[in-house]
């Protein structure tokens, strides 16, 4: 959405308001409705409830019909044998896109289409028709990842005395820029170099780090409230989730609020699979509502019960830390509730307390410390019944 439509739904908002649906123009009425068109119900958030997804997709089974041929062509149904222009070549080969919930299971299902691609001959295709194409002035429209490597990489050759990179390779995760700003250093060692950024994961690498806010340097920051009042309510009830966490409770506002906007509700049916051994660790989950557990998986045998999360609980991450895999499955034992926290966000705010750091550690080692308990245990049970457990060790 450019600015130019952005303000003009705006000032159709405030006459709405003033003379009702009835009052307003055809045209104008007509644009308004194309807004559910252009955003997914994920990024719509809260005000987009269960309810209103369910009615949605019960006139789509029940209208979809009647709704194409009266709209006379403005819309097209999608045929499963023809490509779909709108969509990506991924989005083609899915047959609909993925849900930004999806977290690492995106590379899987991204995996599983790079592997029948290749199967079908047509991997080398594919990435011609995606980088193929003619630029328009100034590489508008190229995707933003491309623009902004093609940006960089010709701000670089010029090996300028002074280098500003404003938001430079912001697609790009923490460590890519990282891993760019050395290479930088290494090519252009004598280059005064400046990065404008919205936010700095490691600020203690730079030689100097200035924040500025509202103009001021160091200023006090202003207020974010979401002005709707159902995105409002639901920012506060995700603070006041962190709040009560222990791990999270000693935080600063300004940091508690840093993780409530970057989390999400994410909601597990009873016996459902939260994340399960040998995915990518993408995010820690808060259990807010319910009971789940962590199993351990065992060949031709059941799962067994390793641990309860309870509500209040922080899972997942550990592995969030050390960028391992999952060791263990998280599966609901009854309905439950999570906030799913990024694991980007999760560091920034780990990497910039050591309260939160020295938290965890003590979490860790409590849970280690029980771990070693529950062996002694077992040790001793098995050396009442003559069974020889030498061959095994507790570390302190």
């Amino acid at each position: 959405m450019d600015d130019e439509l952005y303000y003009r739904l705006g000032s159709i908002m405030t006459k709405r308001r003033e003379v009702g649906d009835s009052g307003l123009p055809a045209e104008d009425f007509a644009l308004m409705l194309t807004v559910p068109f252009a955003f997914s119900s994920e990024q719509m958030g809260p005000i987009f409830n269960e309810a209103f997804k369910e009615r949605v997709l019960q006139i789509r089974m029940e209208s979809s019909e009647q709704m194409v041929n009266e709209l006379d062509g403005l819309f097209k149904v999608f045929d499963p044998r023809h490509y779909i222009p709108v969509m990506t070549v991924l989005g083609n080969a899915i047959f609909g896109r993925i849900s930004h919930m999806a977290g690492a299971r995106e590379k899987l299902i991204e995996d599983i289409v790079v592997e029948v691609l290749t199967e079908r001959g047509l991997r080398r295709l594919a990435a011609q028709s995606i980088y193929g194409l003619v630029t328009t002035q100034g590489g508008e429209n190229l995707p933003t990842v491309v623009r902004e490597r093609a940006a960089f990489s010709r701000a670089g050759i010029k090996k300028p005395d002074i280098l500003i990179l404003n938001n430079a390779l912001a697609s790009h995760d923490k460590d890519a820029r990282a891993l760019t700003r050395e290479r930088i250093s290494r090519l252009m060692p004598d280059a005064t170099k400046i990065f404008i950024e919205n936010q700095f994961y490691n600020p203690d690498s730079y030689d100097l780090h200035i924040e500025i806010v509202d103009g001021r340097i160091d200023g006090e920051a202003s207020s974010t409230e979401p002005q709707d009042a159902d995105a409002r309510q639901d920012l506060n009830r995700k603070l006041e989730m962190i709040a009560q966490a222990e791990l999270f409770s000693s935080l600063d506002r300004k940091q508690q609020r840093l993780l409530a906007f970057s989390s999400q509700w994410y909601k597990a049916k009873a016996e459902q699979t939260i994340f399960a051994v040998g995915e990518e660790a993408d995010a820690a989950y808060l259990c807010v509502k319910g009971l789940s557990g962590l199993f351990w998986s065992i060949p031709e045998e059941d799962s067994r019960l390793i641990t309860e999360v309870a509500p209040g609980r922080l899972i997942g991450d550990l592995a969030v830390i050390v960028n391992d895999k999952r060791q263990l499955d998280l599966i609901a034992i009854e309905d439950s509730v999570f906030l799913r926290i990024g694991a980007s966000e999760l560091l920034a705010v780990i990497e910039n307390d050591p309260m939160v750091a020295a938290s965890l550690l003590r979490s860790v080692s409590g849970h280690l410390t029980n771990a070693a308990e529950n062996i002694r245990a077992i040790r001793a049970f098995a050396a009442e019944r003559g069974v020889d457990f030498s061959e095994f060790e507790v570390i302190d």
